[in-house]
C-alpha cells in the first residue's frame, strides 16, 4: 500500500485583472517503525532479524536484545529471527502497519545445541540431531544417542534385537541354540551373555537314554 498521497489545492488569484488559478501539490511522506526485543540468547547481541513482505530489510539485535526497522510505509510484513544453535518460541510474526508504528514484536530464543529445531530442555538427544525424537524405552535418552535403546540392560552393539527388550532373554536365546553349541561360539555371537550361558549350561545335566533334564535356574534380568 502506498503511504503517499497528493493534496491539490486550487487557489484563486488576480493577475493584471485576469482571474487565474494556481495549483499546489502537497505530499504526505510519513513512515513508521517496527521494533521489538529478542530475549534468551547469550549474548543478547547478534541475533539476525529479517523483514519481508511489502518491504525487505535485515538487521541484528543490539546488546540489549532490541532491534528495529525504520522508514516503513503502510503494508503487511513478516519478521523472522535466526541464530545458530538457537530455536525461537515462534518462527515468525506477521505485522500490519496502517498509520502507526508497531512495537513489542518480541521473540524468545532457546538453546538448540544440535540445530535440529528442538530446544535442549526437551530434546532427548541434545548433541545428536533427531527431529523425530524416537525413544523406544521411554527413558531420558532418545534412540539416536541411547546405548541401550530397548532398556533391557544389554548394549545395542551386543543386543540381538536392540529395539525389542524381549529378545535378549536367556530362555529366548537358548531356545534358538543347538544343544551342543560350544561356549566359545556362543561367546562370539552373544558376548554380553557369556556369564549367563555358563549358568545355563550348569543347570543342564545328561539323563539316561540320551534325554536332557533342565533344572530350574533364576533369570538374572527379567
Amino acid at each position: 500500500m502506498d503511504n503517499d498521497f497528493d493534496l491539490d489545492l486550487g487557489i484563486t488569484g488576480q493577475d493584471a485583472g485576469t482571474p487565474t488559478y494556481y495549483s499546489k501539490v502537497y505530499r504526505n511522506n510519513l513512515t513508521y517503525y517496527v521494533t521489538g526485543t529478542i530475549s534468551g540468547a547469550s549474548p543478547l547481541e547478534g541475533t539476525t532479524v529479517q523483514l519481508s513482505g511489502d518491504a525487505t530489510a535485515s538487521t541484528s539485535t543490539k546488546d540489549s536484545g532490541a532491534y528495529s526497522f525504520s522508514a516503513l510505509g503502510n503494508g503487511d510484513f513478516t519478521v523472522i529471527p535466526s541464530r545458530t544453535n538457537y530455536v525461537f518460541d515462534t518462527q515468525s510474526r506477521l505485522v500490519n502497519i496502517s498509520g502507526a508504528n508497531k512495537n513489542d514484536i518480541n521473540f524468545t530464543a532457546y538453546p538448540d545445541a544440535d540445530g535440529d529445531g528442538i530446544k535442549d530442555s526437551i530434546d532427548n538427544c541434545t548433541n545428536v540431531p533427531n527431529v523425530e525424537q524416537p525413544n523406544t524405552d521411554h527413558d531420558s535418552l532418545g534412540d539416536d544417542c541411547d546405548p541401550d535403546d530397548d532398556g533391557d540392560a544389554v548394549a545395542d552393539v551386543s543386543d540381538c534385537a536392540p529395539l525389542d527388550n524381549s529378545k535378549w532373554r536367556l530362555d529366548t536365546v537358548y531356545n534358538k541354540m543347538p544343544m551342543r553349541m560350544g561356549l566359545e561360539k556362543i561367546r562370539l555371537l552373544f558376548p554380553e551373555l557369556a556369564l549367563e550361558v555358563r549358568a545355563l549350561r550348569r543347570a543342564i545335566q545328561p539323563a539316561p537314554m540320551g534325554r536332557t533334564i533342565v533344572r530350574p535356574w533364576p533369570m538374572l534380568i527379567s
